[in-house]
């Protein structure tokens, strides 16, 4: 009901308060029946009901339950939306449901490698923002983001300034980008921290 276009919006959100009650309580053979009818709609080449069952899984927190390229592709465009409106006119106004988008996206299971540096990049990209300042409002989602990255993902934050990027060249150019960089830097905590990447770590922290 909630995938069928016909349905009306009373019953889509319905739809997911009952399920919702009995999310955690979903049999092995339920969960598998779930997966299967999502692809099927894949199968059957239709997108609007696969998109409708897309959303279905996140909204119920299940996103894990989808294949890692499926996974990919939501984290992905999630990130490329979110870089658009970064870039774009009003960006610290327009920020703020994207950024949260992608954060809630992001709790549901582990970020899929293909899609990690993609993922690290828009959030500190957007995070240290630029000469003008950050989206306030969508602060709190890169702070939360940033805390909860993965070893994986710190050394991909840290080897972000060895290349030419636009990371690279706002933590380079701009001294208020710089000063965010390290303060993201200080909300790491050292354990999360690659051995290989632990005196550049420590060398951006030492005045936390």
């Amino acid at each position: 009901m909630f995938c069928d276009p016909q349905s009306s919006e009373e019953a889509r959100v319905n739809c997911l308060k009952i399920i919702d009650k009995f999310k955690y309580k979903l049999s092995p053979t339920i969960k598998s029946n779930l997966i299967d009818q999502h692809q099927d709609y894949i199968a059957q080449g239709k997108t609007d009901k696969h998109s409708a069952s897309q959303i279905f899984f996140e909204k119920l927190g299940l996103l894990e339950l989808l294949g890692e390229s499926e996974h990919h592709a939501l984290i992905s465009n999630a990130c490329k939306r979110l870089w658009s409106v970064h870039q774009s006119m009003d960006n610290f106004y327009n920020e703020p449901p994207f950024a949260e988008r992608l954060y809630q996206l992001s709790i549901q299971g582990a970020i899929p490698k293909t899609a990690k540096k993609e993922f690290v990049h828009t959030i500190l990209g957007c995070a240290i923002g630029n000469q003008y300042g950050t989206s306030n409002n969508a602060l709190p989602f890169y702070t939360k983001m940033i805390q909860n990255f993965s070893p994986n993902e710190v050394q991909i934050m840290f080897e972000a300034l060895k290349e030419d990027n636009i990371i690279s060249r706002r933590v380079k150019n701009y001294r208020r980008c710089k000063n965010k960089y390290q303060e993201f830097t200080c909300l790491i905590d050292s354990s999360t921290i690659p051995t290989k990447i632990k005196k550049i770590y420590e060398q951006w922290t030492k005045n936390c």
